[in-house]
């Protein structure tokens, strides 16, 4: 399974020239996601220009859903609501209940728990200096912060 503490290298969509990043093919995951929550996506921004994820909001039994999926690693966050720029994630028990299936599909599913945890040193061992770099500039203080970011 893939780890996440220490963020790997990648994670923040910054690199050094010598490194290069691959991007998720997002068309599968649309796909999952649309079949479990069986709604209407109301927005898709699969646009990575100032982000490093993919973004989807789905309306579905009267319930809006905002599902991010970082680009390069296949973590996702799921978040019932959108306010002042914050995303509210659902817990890991609220997200597994209903989205397990994602995870037979080798998506990390993360709970608020972990995106709203605080960040440590030991987060940063396997960054690299492009991604330190940005780090030191946009000060993020919660791993949400860094696995979903709107840096430019």
């Amino acid at each position: 399974m893939l780890q996440l503490h220490p963020l790997p290298k990648g994670t923040t969509g910054f690199t050094s020239s010598a490194n290069s990043l691959t991007i998720l093919d997002v068309k599968p995951f649309i796909g999952l996601v649309y079949s479990i929550l069986r709604g209407t996506m109301e927005w898709e921004d699969i646009d990575l220009k100032g982000k490093n994820y993919f973004y989807f909001s789905i309306m579905s039994d009267d319930q809006e859903y905002h599902v991010l999926l970082n680009a390069y690693f296949p973590y996702v966050g799921i978040s019932r609501s959108f306010n002042n720029n914050k995303f509210s994630f659902m817990s890991s028990e609220e997200i597994n209940n209903q989205f397990i299936i994602l995870t037979e599909c080798n998506y990390v599913l993360l709970g608020k728990e972990e995106l709203d945890k605080e960040l440590t040193d030991t987060d940063f061992l396997e960054l690299d200096n492009a991604e330190l770099e940005q780090l030191n500039y946009w000060k993020p203080r919660i791993v949400s912060e860094i696995i979903f970011n709107n840096w430019d």
